[in-house]
């Protein structure tokens, strides 16, 4: 499955222009997302991203990873019908 993130300036019409900037987002498999970079650029963009991502699963995962290195910061609540959360990205 795949997702794209579209972002622009939310004030303009640059965007019809084609000023904008996206952000392809994979589900790998059954266990994996992989985030890439984002292309594209506009006026007040953020250079560096925080992601929260709610994933929800049948069951709570032995370990989660983000980018090769196995984390800590994660949560996993069955109240919400089994949501794992996860905070990712630069600052993290």
């Amino acid at each position: 499955m795949k997702y794209r993130l579209y972002e622009d300036d939310g004030i303009s019409r640059e965007y019809k222009k084609g000023v904008n900037a996206t952000t392809l987002i994979n589900l790998i498999g059954k266990e994996s997302i992989q985030i890439n970079a984002v292309l594209g650029n506009y006026k007040g963009m953020l250079m560096q991203r925080n992601y929260t991502l709610y994933i929800h699963l049948g069951k709570k995962p032995e370990s989660v990873w983000v980018n090769g290195v196995e984390i800590s910061h994660w949560d996993y609540t069955t109240a919400k019908l089994g949501v794992l959360t996860v905070q990712c990205g630069r600052g993290r």
